[in-house]
């Protein structure tokens, strides 16, 4: 998988988009599914739809390998959780409302508002799950250095090696020719091989 590129990873989520609108529109087309069943089901159908029409968008830039496909990404994730935290705050007012209907016993407005509960709850099951598959594409995605940094750490870089002096230019050495009875006592150096053989003098 590590291998794949950006383009690659939304042709995959492109498919498997593509794939579930036909499971919903099997299910919505099917008469032995309940009322509050399609009702779920076309919250689903209408989010998975969205994620289409700007997943397909995207790919058909003439720059779908560049950064700004990747920013389109990031900007339609932030969309998608956006809309997902909206549907939580009203998630917990129609709650609040459900509950004090029930109170008052209202039972009427307490089934109105089951109905609408029911097709915000799936509303947010399906923003949340875009939301879960678009951050796992944008996690492989990674950033590219910038002109501006690679410049200023390639400046740094260059004055760091100016002010670094030759070891040649600081330190001289004094080489003396050894005697012939030094030269007598010189060891070769020796190498072991990992295999187990005997060692060997290197050439």
């Amino acid at each position: 998988m590590s291998s794949l590129t950006l383009k690659d990873r939304l042709l995959i989520l492109l498919k498997r988009s593509k794939k579930a609108l036909m499971v919903y529109e099997g299910l919505l087309q099917n008469r032995s599914s309940t009322d509050l069943s399609q009702l779920q089901i076309k919250q689903w159908r209408d989010v998975n739809l969205t994620l289409l029409a700007e997943l397909s968008s995207y790919l058909q830039m003439k720059d779908s390998l560049g950064t700004s496909l990747a920013q389109n990404l990031s900007d339609l994730y932030e969309g998608f959780y956006s809309e997902w935290q909206a549907i939580e705050t009203e998630l917990q007012e129609k709650q609040n409302e459900l509950i004090a209907a029930a109170k008052r016993e209202d039972f009427i407005t307490a089934h109105t508002i089951s109905r609408d509960l029911i097709a915000i709850k799936a509303k947010r099951q399906a923003n949340r799950a875009v939301c879960y598959e678009l951050k796992r594409v944008l996690k492989s995605v990674s950033q590219p250095e910038k002109p501006q940094q690679k410049a200023l750490s390639l400046a740094i870089t260059n004055s760091r090696a100016q002010s670094i002096k030759p070891a040649s230019s600081e330190l001289s050495f004094t080489i003396k020719k050894p005697s012939p009875q030094c030269e007598k006592k010189v060891v070769p150096f020796r190498w072991k091989n990992t295999k187990g053989e005997k060692d060997n003098p290197l050439t």
